[in-house]
C-alpha cells in the first residue's frame, strides 16, 4: 500500500486531498443542516397542530355559543313557555295537535338557519313532541334511555353535551350529537328536556377540510367518547391512543404530534393528530438535495483542484516535455520562462545545449506551424458547421422525450426483446417524421390522430402499457383538415398532470364530434378526456380565465396555451380551448373547431 501511495503522482495527491477534505466539510455541513431541518420541521409541525387546535376550538367556541344562545332563546321565550304550560296545565281536545304544531314553528326558527341542527324533540311528563320534518316513529320514554343516564352521570344541572351516536329516535341513518337541554316551564312544577340532535357529518365535514394531507382532527367529551372525527378510518388508533395514558403525551410522540385544546363552551376537546410521516417524505427530499449538493461540490472541487494543481506541478511538466523532446531529436529553443529556483536553472542549462542546433530546423519547424494553423482552421470550420446543424436538429425535438425512449431501447435491447425495439422504434419514427415534414400548418384529422396514437405507443412503454387511449372520431370529420399539433399536447398534458401519479386503471378518451346547437354553424370539438387527478375548482377558473383572454400563465403550461393562440389567431375569437374538471374524477380537454376542408385550408395558408 505505501509503494502504490509512493507512486502517485503530485498532481493527483493534491486532487485527492482536496477531495477528501471537501468531502469532510460538506458532510460535516449536512449532518449540521439535516438536523436543523429536523428540528425545524417538528417546530413547525407542532406550531401548526397547535394553532390547528386552537383555531378548530374558537370556531366551535363560536359556533356552539350562537347554537345554544339561540335554543336557549327559544326555550325562554314567551310563546315557547305559555304554549306548553298551557299544554300541561290543561286537559283540552286536540291541545296536543296545536302545541305540536306550535313547537315545530318555534323550531324552524332555529333549524333554517344553522347547519348544525338536525333534529330536536322535546320530552315532557305527558307526552313527546317530536319535529315532524323527520320520519319519526314510536319514541320511547327519554327518562329510560341511556342518553338520560349519561345525563346525570355527568352531573350538569341544565345543558348536556353529549358524544356521537346513531340517530335511534328518527331512524336516519345518520351519526349525531345529541345536547340535551333541562328547560323549566314558569307556573309547572316539572321540568321538560329538548334533547336538540346536531348533524356529526357537518362536523366531520369541517374537520376534513380544515387540514393538510397528514394531519387529522378529533373532537372527544370529557370521558374521551368520540364526537366528531375528520378521518373516520382512523378513529380506532386514535381513541386508543387517547384512552391509553401511558401512551397519550401530548408535544411530539414517536409517530404522532398531538395538541389538545379544550372549548369553552362545553368539556369537549379538539384533538390533532399530525402524523410525523409529513417529516419524514420532507427529510428524504433533503437527503436527495444533500446527496446532489455532495456531487456538485466534489466535481466543482475536483475541477478547481485540477487547475491549480496544473498550475503548480506545470513547471515541472514542462520540464519533463522539453528533455523528452530533446532526446528525440527536437532541437528547437526553449520558448518557456520558468522560475528562478532550481527547476528554473536546471531548464536554462538543457536550453542553452540544444539552441545551437534548433537554427539548423527553424525553417522547418515554421514551415510545419504554417500547415498545422490551416488543417486547425478547417477543422474549426467543420465542427461550427456541424454544430449549426445539429441545433438546427435539436429544436425540432424533445430532449427529454427522445432521451427518455432511446433509453427504453437500450433498455429493450439489453433483454433481447427485439420485437418490442421494432415497435417501439417504428413509433418513436413515425413521431418525429410527423413533426418534421412539411406539412405546411394544416393536416388532416386524420394524420393528427395518427400522431397521438404513436405518441401514447410511445409512453406506453415507459408506464409499462397502463395507459389506455381510445379514439372515437366522427367519420364525418376524419377526412377534415385542421392545425398541425394540437391534440397531442392535449394528451400528453392529461399524461403528465393527471395520469401519471395515478394508480390502478389510467384511460384516456380522444373524441371527436359535430356540435348539435344551433349556433355552432357546422362547428364541432375534440374532446381529450381521462381519470386522472382532475383539478381544484379555483384552479380550473384560472385556467379558463386565461385561456378565454389568451394571457399567457405565469409558470408552466405553456403548451395549452400556444394550443389556444394558434386556434383563436386562424379562426377567431370563438374558437379555442376550454377545461372542464374534477378533482379525484378526471379532466375533459375540449378544443372548438370549424369544419374546413383541405382547399379551404389552402385558401386560408395564402392569406
Amino acid at each position: 500500500m505505501k509503494g502504490v501511495v509512493k507512486n502517485v503522482t503530485l498532481r493527483s495527491k493534491i486532487i485527492l486531498f482536496t477531495l477528501v477534505l471537501t468531502l469532510f466539510i460538506v458532510a460535516i455541513f449536512s449532518v449540521s443542516y439535516y438536523q436543523n431541518l429536523a428540528t425545524d420541521l417538528e417546530k413547525n409541525l407542532t406550531d401548526y397542530a397547535n394553532s390547528l387546535s386552537n383555531q378548530v376550538g374558537q370556531y366551535f367556541n363560536e359556533r356552539l355559543n350562537i347554537f345554544v344562545v339561540n335554543i336557549f332563546s327559544l326555550t325562554k321565550s314567551d310563546r315557547f313557555q305559555q304554549t306548553f304550560l298551557r299544554y300541561l296545565t290543561n286537559d283540552i281536545p286536540y291541545q296536543y295537535s296545536l302545541t305540536l304544531s306550535d313547537f315545530n314553528s318555534l323550531l324552524s326558527e332555529v333549524k333554517i338557519p344553522d347547519s348544525f341542527y338536525e333534529s330536536a324533540y322535546l320530552y315532557t311528563p305527558k307526552r313527546t313532541f317530536f319535529d315532524l320534518s323527520r320520519i319519526t316513529y314510536d319514541i320511547t320514554d327519554f327518562t329510560g334511555s341511556e342518553l338520560y343516564r349519561d345525563y346525570l352521570n355527568a352531573d350538569v344541572h341544565s345543558i348536556y353535551y353529549g358524544h356521537q351516536m346513531k340517530d335511534d329516535v328518527y331512524k336516519s341513518g345518520k351519526s349525531i350529537v345529541p345536547i340535551v337541554i333541562r328547560t323549566p316551564i314558569a307556573g309547572y312544577p316539572n321540568d321538560v328536556f329538548l334533547i336538540v340532535h346536531i348533524d356529526s357529518q357537518v362536523i366531520e365535514d369541517y374537520l376534513s377540510n380544515s387540514v393538510i394531507s397528514g394531519v387529522d382532527i378529533l373532537v372527544v367529551d370529557s370521558n374521551n367518547q368520540l364526537v366528531a372525527s375528520g378521518n373516520s378510518q382512523m378513529n380506532d388508533r386514535y381513541i386508543s391512543i387517547i384512552s391509553n395514558q401511558n401512551e397519550l403525551h401530548y408535544g411530539i410522540g414517536k409517530n404522532y404530534i398531538i395538541s389538545e385544546t379544550k372549548l369553552a363552551v362545553n368539556d369537549w376537546k379538539i384533538i390533532s393528530f399530525s402524523d410525523k410521516t409529513i417529516i419524514k417524505k420532507s427529510l428524504e427530499n433533503s437527503v436527495a438535495f444533500l446527496i446532489f449538493l455532495h456531487i456538485i461540490t466534489l466535481l466543482i472541487a475536483g475541477f478547481f483542484s485540477s487547475f491549480f494543481s496544473g498550475q503548480i506541478v506545470k513547471p515541472l511538466q514542462d520540464l519533463q516535455k522539453s528533455m523528452f523532446r530533446f532526446f528525440e531529436g527536437d532541437f528547437s529553443p526553449w520558448d518557456e520562462h520558468y522560475p528562478d529556483n532550481e527547476v528554473g536553472r536546471l531548464a536554462s542549462g538543457f536550453s542553452e545545449m540544444g539552441r545551437q542546433l534548433s537554427d539548423l530546423v527553424r525553417e522547418l519547424q515554421h514551415s510545419v506551424e504554417q500547415l498545422q494553423i490551416e488543417k486547425e482552421n478547417v477543422y474549426q470550420e467543420k465542427t461550427l458547421k456541424r454544430f449549426a446543424e445539429l441545433s438546427a436538429l435539436q429544436a425540432q425535438i424533445d430532449p427529454h422525450f427522445l432521451y427518455n425512449t432511446l433509453n427504453s431501447i437500450v433498455w429493450l435491447s439489453m433483454e433481447k426483446e427485439n420485437e418490442k425495439i421494432n415497435d417501439l422504434a417504428v413509433n418513436l419514427s413515425a413521431f418525429y417524421k410527423y413533426r418534421i415534414q412539411e406539412h405546411g400548418i394544416f393536416v388532416s384529422i386524420r394524420n393528427e390522430i395518427e400522431e397521438v396514437d404513436h405518441y401514447v405507443n410511445i409512453q406506453n412503454f415507459r408506464y409499462s402499457n397502463t395507459i389506455n387511449c381510445q379514439f372515437d372520431i366522427d367519420e364525418m370529420l376524419i377526412e377534415k383538415f385542421t392545425l398541425k399539433m394540437i391534440v397531442q399536447p392535449l394528451v400528453e398534458n392529461a399524461i403528465f398532470h393527471g395520469l401519471c401519479c395515478k394508480e390502478g386503471a389510467r384511460d384516456i378518451m380522444v373524441r371527436g364530434k359535430l356540435m348539435t346547437e344551433k349556433v355552432s354553424n357546422g362547428d364541432f370539438c375534440i374532446e381529450v378526456i381521462d381519470n386522472g387527478a382532475g383539478m381544484p375548482p379555483k384552479k380550473l377558473e384560472t385556467i379558463n380565465n386565461d385561456l378565454q383572454e389568451s394571457k399567457m400563465p405565469l409558470t408552466g403550461g405553456y403548451g395549452i396555451y400556444n394550443v389556444n393562440e394558434r386556434i383563436q389567431l386562424i379562426f377567431g375569437k370563438k374558437y379555442g380551448l376550454q377545461y372542464e374538471s374534477e378533482l379525484g374524477v378526471g379532466t375533459t380537454a375540449r378544443l372548438i373547431l370549424p369544419q374546413i376542408t383541405e382547399q379551404e385550408s389552402k385558401i386560408l395558408c395564402i392569406r
